[in-house]
């Protein structure tokens, strides 16, 4: 048998050799960056999907201490102050952070996000935000409008400070109405990924923050949601 094998062995020439291993160089260049890629997206579903749940559980407890969302002190709307007021009374004691920034937007807690189209950055000038406990960023601002007398947005960076800060990639949007005056958002006190109430066509489309390369890509949380928690292919990636 061994030296059978070593017959088939000396069958092939070193060029032969040498080119095979050449083919098998070309396959691996070839696949590797979409395996690559795929993991990549894997890991990021995995820990929006995490921080979406941490969030989301925080609300709910809330909720069983302080009752219906809509009684929800929020102070003077618009500012860093009621944001920060916000995240001290109905987040921060159901999470487990490492740091709480309050009114601070210096130092550790200083942060600026691009967007999926790369046109500008946002340093979120009125949004309080804390580092949780794996990292990730969240930053959290109020407002008021006609259809949401309260309204609290909560973007999540997954990965904190670490590049690309990018919308769609490690930073993604979402939003609560404690309040509504339409039905459709009913119920309030959910977090919701900003645009999920959309179409998937709208969310990919909208000609602001659609999830498209050439839009602001504030929707791509939603997009991710809509197709059962996936980055699918025409996904901006």
């Amino acid at each position: 048998l061994a030296t059978s094998l070593l017959s088939c062995l000396a069958a092939f020439t070193l060029a032969e050799v040498l080119i095979t291993l050449g083919i098998i160089g070309v396959v691996a260049a070839m696949t590797m960056p979409s395996l690559i890629a795929n993991y990549q997206k894997q890991q990021v579903v995995t820990q929006l999907k995490r921080e979406y749940n941490v969030i989301s559980n925080a609300l709910r407890a809330a909720q069983e201490d302080n009752g219906d969302t809509e009684e929800w002190e929020l102070g003077n709307v618009g500012t860093i102050q009621s944001a920060s007021d916000f995240v001290d009374n109905y987040l921060l004691p159901y999470l487990t952070v490492l740091k709480e920034c309050g009114t601070d937007t210096s130092g550790e807690c200083a942060y600026e996000y691009i967007y999926l189209n790369s046109s500008s950055t946002s340093s979120l000038a009125n949004y309080t935000r804390f580092i949780l406990n794996d990292g990730a960023m969240v930053f959290v601002s109020t407002e008021s409008n006609t259809v949401f007398p309260k309204l609290i947005y909560i973007n999540i960076d997954i990965n904190g400070n670490k590049k690309p800060n990018k919308v769609g990639k490690d930073y993604f949007s979402f939003a609560v109405a404690l309040e509504t005056t339409e039905d459709r958002f009913k119920p309030t006190g959910r977090l919701n990924a900003s645009g999920q109430s959309q179409a998937r066509e709208a969310i990919l489309s909208d000609a602001y923050n659609g999830c498209s390369r050439n839009k602001t890509g504030l929707f791509c949380a939603a997009l991710i949601i809509k197709d059962g928690w996936t980055i699918s292919k025409d996904y901006p990636w």
